[in-house]
């Protein structure tokens, strides 16, 4: 989650908040138990909403053939693909993906992310206090 979040950082979560429609939680960074390793708990942003269709084109990323507009990155960041380059998701998942583009493991790898792994939405980081920007 670089350069948002760094290794080390202890940061809080609440419940998740969503919306009929889900729209509040698109960029919002969240934590998660991984699809795939039981126990590890992951924090990524949330780029894709349930029943919404994600796809990687040419280093951006996409939501139901528009481009996302992603203001939390550095300007000219590109996505790479991992592998798939499209995915939809069901009405019970999101899509997820760290700030550091070049360097994360998300839904690009493991994809879409089921909604009943969502530990909470992270609030703030606090800790250590030298890190806060």
């Amino acid at each position: 989650m670089a350069p948002t979040l760094c290794s080390g950082q202890l940061v809080q979560s609440r419940p998740l908040a969503r919306s009929s429609s889900g729209e509040r939680l698109r960029g919002k960074i969240v934590a998660f138990r991984h699809p795939l390793r039981p126990g590890a708990i992951y924090i990524k942003r949330v780029t894709g909403l349930p029943g919404e269709h994600v796809a990687l084109n040419k280093g951006v990323v996409e939501v139901n053939g528009a481009a996302l507009a992603e203001p939390y990155l550095p300007k000219g960041t590109e996505t790479p693909a991992l592998g798939a380059t499209q995915w939809v998701n069901d009405t019970d998942e999101i899509f997820v993906m760290g700030d550091n583009r070049a360097d994360s493991e998300d839904s690009r790898r493991f994809g879409p992310v089921p909604l009943s792994l969502m530990v909470g939405q992270v609030s703030f980081r606090w800790w250590p206090p030298g890190m806060l920007k």
